[in-house]
């Protein structure tokens, strides 16, 4: 089982969800996590909707060593990617908890991403045969978890 990255219960209307060992990057999650929390669902799916479509980078503020700097970025941090598949875990994962703070009888289009982590998961084991033998390679994982909060 995954543990919580969140200690106490955060007072409000809230409704969580969580993704377990999702085959995209930590760090991009990482770098996504920080971005859009603080927003309200609405503007972190049109962000997350322009990264997809390569209109607005994703500014990389702790691993950004030999990443090139991008336009349409209007923070100190210059430099930033496209991470197209962590940002389509990420729209499906914020719609499913859209889903259950509606079954839970909130207003959906009214919630604030309170909290976001992103953690590194399991390692899948995974066998590469090459001509000089077989060689052990380890796929990686990542867990993420988010809270809303009506406001």
């Amino acid at each position: 089982m995954v543990k919580r990255s969140y200690s106490m219960e955060i007072p409000g209307k809230t409704a969580k969800g969580m993704v377990k060992n999702a085959r995209i990057s930590a760090k991009y999650s990482r770098e996504i996590a920080t971005k859009i929390k603080g927003m309200t669902t609405t503007k972190a799916l049109a962000y997350l909707d322009r990264v997809i479509l390569l209109k607005e980078p994703v500014p990389m503020r702790r691993y950004k060593e030999h990443v090139s700097h991008q336009k349409g970025i209007h923070d100190k941090i210059k430099s930033g990617r496209y991470p197209i598949k962590a940002c389509e875990v990420f729209k499906k994962l914020i719609e499913g908890v859209k889903t259950n703070a509606d079954y839970k009888g909130l207003d959906s289009s009214n919630m604030k991403i309170v909290h976001v982590a992103a953690t590194r998961g399991w390692e899948y084991p995974a066998v590469h045969k090459t001509h000089k033998g077989i060689k052990g390679i380890r796929r990686k994982s990542t867990n993420l978890e988010i809270i809303l909060q009506e406001t």
